[in-house]
């Protein structure tokens, strides 16, 4: 089913439940509100779900977690989403790009996230998730692209993070993580795009890839930037905003 860029209005029926043969569902742009129902779990032929740019409210239904050869989710730009992710989330294996950008979501990030190993793109940013990036996230392998950017993440950025080797975009600025910057993080070698800033980092600031364009490692409270350039972060950096202790 495609339907994009129409003035619709009103919500999705809850008798979509019945198209149990659809693989695409495809309603971006639309004026589309109110709820995700619930029955869109009875879709498990489902591969593709696009429903960003349109004005949804409520929760994301757990029975999300019965499309299992599900692909590719996005319900960003726009819609309201509130509650928390369920966990239930991790039972989309096949998943391959996940979006939410700019809904009202809370709580934190589910472990079982760390199921996703198929995943290459993460875009959580401007959200108001919270707790800390659990582990489990060093699992996804296959990431090219970690917007979690804006939200209210706190505790410290986890070792795991080393293991994304094909990471080439990792933006966690604008949240509230301490402590220092892992040193695995040296081991992101694809890694283009860094932006650290506007958090409570402390310490001094590790090697970095030398693969890296662009680094914000702007409003924390590191011991020694100067090291970054040194470290592989030599072409954009914005570093002088940080408090020196």
């Amino acid at each position: 089913m495609f339907i994009d860029a129409n003035e619709l209005t009103g919500s999705i029926p809850i008798s979509i439940g019945n198209l149990r043969q659809l693989t695409t569902l495809r309603l971006w742009y639309c004026h589309l509100h109110g709820t995700i129902p619930s029955q869109i779990g009875n879709l498990t032929r489902l591969k593709v779900v696009q429903l960003d740019g349109n004005y949804f409210t409520g929760t994301l239904p757990s029975s999300i977690g019965n499309l299992r050869q599900l692909t590719e989710l996005r319900i960003g730009k726009d819609s309201q989403l509130r509650g928390s992710l369920p966990s239930e989330i991790g039972n989309l294996s096949l998943l391959t790009a996940m979006q939410f950008d700019g809904n009202k979501l809370t709580g934190s990030l589910p472990s079982e996230i760390g199921n996703l190993r198929q995943l290459t793109g993460l875009w959580l940013w401007y959200c108001q998730l919270d707790g800390t990036i659990p582990s489990e996230i060093g699992n996804l392998t296959r990431l090219n692209v970690v917007l979690l950017d804006g939200n209210n993440f706190s505790g410290t950025l986890p070792s795991s993070i080393g293991s994304l080797r094909q990471l080439t975009k990792l933006k966690l600025a604008d949240n509230s993580l301490s402590g220092n910057i892992p040193t695995s993080i040296k081991s992101l070698t694809k890694l283009v795009s860094l932006d650290l800033g506007k958090n409570r980092l402390t310490g001094s600031v590790p090697p970095l890839p030398s693969s890296l364009d662009t680094c914000s490692l702007s409003r924390n409270c590191f011991r020694n930037v100067a090291n970054s350039r040194d470290a592989g972060c030599s072409h954009t950096n914005e570093c002088n905003n940080n408090r020196l202790y």
